[in-house]
């Protein structure tokens, strides 16, 4: 009898043990559900603050460098130097210029219909020998942010005749192991639409564009990048990894400080 008792008070013993475990563990499991619950919460605010702080700290620099820029009509960067002629929109984007013995000659792109050039003529100072050249790109401005209109390629402006023009010599006067100073074209395709925004021309502070041998046309040498063009901008990138160099379209830019000051972006 004695016996019996024993194994079931043992039963009984390892029942209210398991249902202990078990109340202990979904109580701890609440516990931890709960806490859990709660720093998710905090962290919703906290991410929600530093959203609205970027937000208002988007729009602070998107009215400062975006809506009233510094222009900065030379481009200075280290040994480098950049000065810009009239930026203005053509139907031919004209490079390459070379002198033969009674006329001049030159090479020239125009753009698909519905495009135009947007050109301009740079000259070039530097103390290297071999600079990498800055990225120069034209943005347009929307209510809803800065996007790319299009990105400008350099063409050498002038060559002292055509030999040098094929690489029959060295042009001296294109190359700054040689020269201070060279002059370039810069030519980009943009759409027409755009033009009816206000458009940034920004240099980017880093050189992105390197000299190299082409093996393959005339001239023999040629300025390129493998930078990644970003299609838009914040206003923090802007202000941050770019000069502003030109407005064009800038009576555009009235409207949009309007929409700023009423509370709209």
């Amino acid at each position: 009898m004695k016996k019996k008792l024993v194994i079931v008070l043992g039963i009984v013993a390892g029942i209210l043990l398991v249902l202990y475990l078990g109340i202990s563990g979904w109580k701890s499991n609440q516990e931890r559900l709960a806490a859990n619950r709660e720093n998710k919460r905090l962290k919703d605010i906290e991410d929600a603050r530093i959203a609205d702080s970027v937000d208002k700290l988007e729009k602070e620099v998107f009215r400062e460098f975006v809506l009233s820029p510094k222009v900065e009509q030379v481009y200075k960067n280290g040994d480098l130097q950049i000065s810009f002629d009239q930026f203005r929109f053509t139907n031919e984007f004209i490079f390459d210029r070379y002198a033969q013995i009674y006329s001049s000659s030159w090479h020239y792109r125009q753009p698909e219909r519905g495009n135009k050039y947007l050109v301009s003529v740079s000259t070039i100072t530097s103390g290297a020998k071999n600079p990498v050249l800055p990225g120069i790109y034209a943005y347009y401005v929307d209510s809803s942010g800065i996007f790319l209109a299009a990105d400008f390629k350099y063409e050498f402006y002038f060559w002292s005749d055509y030999g040098s023009y094929l690489g029959n010599y060295h042009e001296t006067g294109n190359d700054f192991a040689y020269t201070e100073t060279i002059r370039f074209d810069l030519g980009a395709v943009v759409r027409e639409e755009y033009l009816k925004y206000p458009i940034l021309i920004l240099v980017s502070n880093e050189g992105r564009f390197s000299r190299n041998n082409k093996y393959l046309g005339n001239p023999p040498v040629e300025y390129t990048s493998t930078a990644t063009v970003l299609t838009n901008l914040s206003a923090l990138e802007l202000s941050q990894n770019y000069k502003v160099i030109r407005i064009l379209n800038q009576e555009k830019l009235i409207p949009l400080k309007e929409k700023l000051k009423s509370g709209k972006k």
